[in-house]
């Protein structure tokens, strides 16, 4: 299975990024962690911007992204190319504002909606999915349908930081010369 994970543009307002840092983007690193028994990719559009040159190149079977408030839009945008260049894509949306306004992802383009740590959610969908199993039994979830959000039990917080696998940092080697603080 071919996974891309997008780290979105930068809000054209938000304050210092791009200017006083551009930090690596953490969260998909540790969420490719998990997933690194499939082909994964991190594209990090702060950076490098053509991303239908990514989904022509890589043909992913599934795009997730990620989001703070600022960048909801960029978020859906990126989700939406996705979708737009190939509906059979599995788009996925995590992150601090998906978890606490999911609503703001219930969107036709948005295929599941990861709430809370999405590190053991986002294997075990990445999984299903590969198996083409259902997600009904993945916790930490909200699926749309009938243009309404449907939620599965929450995720318990991992309670072992230890046995997690350190983050995937070797898949922005390229970008490793332009984060900086």
């Amino acid at each position: 299975m071919k996974i891309l994970l997008i780290q979105p543009p930068s809000p054209p307002n938000i304050i210092g990024e791009g200017v006083a840092f551009l930090s690596e983007p953490l969260a998909l690193e540790i969420i490719a962690a998990g997933v690194q028994h499939h082909e994964v990719k991190i594209l990090d559009m702060r950076i490098e911007s053509n991303l239908r040159r990514e989904l022509e190149n890589f043909q992913p079977d599934v795009v997730g992204t990620t989001s703070y408030t600022p960048g909801v839009y960029q978020a859906q945008n990126v989700l939406k190319k996705a979708k737009d260049y190939n509906p059979d894509i599995l788009t996925v949306i995590g992150g601090i504002h998906a978890t606490v306004m999911p609503e703001d992802f219930n969107k036709e383009y948005v295929d599941v909606i990861v709430i809370g740590e999405g590190d053991e959610t986002f294997k075990e969908l990445v999984d299903a999915y590969q198996k083409g199993e259902e997600f009904g039994n993945i916790n930490g979830i909200a699926i749309r349908e009938n243009e309404r959000l449907i939620f599965a039990q929450p995720r318990k917080l991992i309670s072992d930081l230890d046995q997690m696998p350190l983050p995937a940092r070797h898949l922005v080697e390229k970008y490793r010369g332009e984060y900086f603080r």
